[in-house]
């Protein structure tokens, strides 16, 4: 699997969650809960931070790997799918695919004195 992206299973079927830039951009547009706010908000929030996560694995299977990213769910689907039991769940897929959206790795390859720097020269305390 792509390391930009982690997966959510759905009715049987694996789906990739993308969190990008334009994913940050939308999750953050969604008002923020308040002190009133009830349990089904938070319900909800979790459900469209899913959803958006889900849209963006889709845009970037097509754009970038080439493949049909295969997500025809709606948000309203989610909602219908999903209980309340299962907010644990959605809560951890989102987490992951946000780590997993943060964590870049950057392959470098070592410098014609890598060696040479690493234990060079003593530092002399001075009391």
């Amino acid at each position: 699997m792509d390391k930009h992206f982690t997966e959510i299973e759905i009715a049987g079927k694996k789906y990739p969650l993308n969190y990008s830039i334009r994913a940050s951009r939308k999750i953050t547009e969604l008002p923020k809960l308040g002190d009133d706010a009830i349990l089904q908000d938070a319900y909800e929030h979790n459900i469209h931070y899913l959803f958006v996560l889900l849209e963006e694995g889709a845009d970037y299977k097509k754009r970038f790997l080439g493949e049909d990213g295969g997500f025809e769910l709606s948000e309203e689907d989610l909602m219908a799918y999903f209980s309340p039991t299962d907010t644990e769940e959605i809560v951890k897929a989102v987490q992951d695919a946000m780590t997993a959206g943060t964590q870049r790795e950057v392959s470098a390859k070592p410098g014609k004195n890598a060696g040479a720097a690493a234990g060079k020269g003593k530092a002399k305390a001075e009391t």
